[in-house]
This record gives structure tokens, C-alpha cells and sequence, in this order.
């Protein structure tokens, strides 16, 4: 007596539920993360002064690290585009007023060009930031 076999089903595992997940959770998570502003993560060690008063916070900031990195305003920049930025931003403000915050360690070379570049793109005055001395 021949007997049949039963059909053997394979086993088949739906991946669209699990792609569905996976695509929520990615949602998720660009929905909730907070960006952080890169000026934050550059660290800049400020030189101290003795003399010198307090400049607003609204005006146009160029931040020079110790590895020569520059930032305007936020974004970071070359040294080649950085006239053009100045003057960019320069006519969203009212104050021509650049302040330069630039590494203790930064060359000295690399300010005074920033400085010139600034005064060729428009600034009106020119505000290097300094930590005060307390003595």
C-alpha cells in the first residue's frame, strides 16, 4: 500500500512588518535629534585683556581655532570665501560691527589677514574679544 506524503510548508517570515518598524524608528529618531551648533564644539581659548568694554551679542562673529579652522557666524568657511560671506551678512545687520574671536594660539598672520578682509568687505569697526584679567 503506497501511502502519500504530507506536503511539507516551509516556514516564510514577512519582512514588511519589520521594515515598517525599522522605518518608524528612523523617523523617530531624525525627528528628535537636536543638532548642535559647531561654534559649541570648537573650542577657542580667548586671550586676556586688561582694558576694553563690552561689544552687543548681535554683532557678525568670526571665530579663528588654533588649527586655523574659521567660522562665520555658525557655518565654517575658507579663507577665499570668507569675503563674500562678511559682505553677505554684513547687509542683514544694521551695526557693521565684526568681532573677532580668534585662539590665543592662532597665528598672528592669519587674524591681521581676517582683519583686512573684514575692512575690504564693509565692517566698520573691528572687535577682537578678549577674557578680562581679574587683577
Amino acid at each position: 500500500m503506497k501511502f502519500r506524503r504530507a506536503r511539507k510548508f516551509r516556514a516564510q517570515l514577512d519582512l514588511v512588518p519589520l521594515i515598517d518598524v525599522v522605518f518608524l524608528l528612523l523617523i523617530f529618531f531624525m525627528v528628535t535629534t537636536t543638532f548642535i551648533s559647531v561654534e559649541h564644539q570648537l573650542k577657542v581659548k580667548l586671550p586676556s585683556a586688561d582694558t576694553g568694554k563690552g561689544t552687543a551679542a548681535k554683532n557678525l562673529c568670526i571665530t579663528l581655532a588654533g588649527d586655523g579652522t574659521i567660522l562665520l557666524g555658525d557655518s565654517v568657511t575658507s579663507l577665499s570665501e570668507l569675503m563674500d560671506g562678511i559682505s553677505r551678512e554684513l547687509q542683514k545687520t544694521q551695526d557693521g560691527t565684526v568681532l573677532i574671536k580668534a585662539d590665543k594660539s592662532a597665528r598672528h598672520g592669519l587674524v591681521v589677514q581676517i582683519m583686512d578682509i573684514a575692512k575690504k568687505a564693509g565692517a566698520e569697526k573691528l572687535a577682537i574679544a578678549a577674557t578680562r584679567d581679574e587683577g
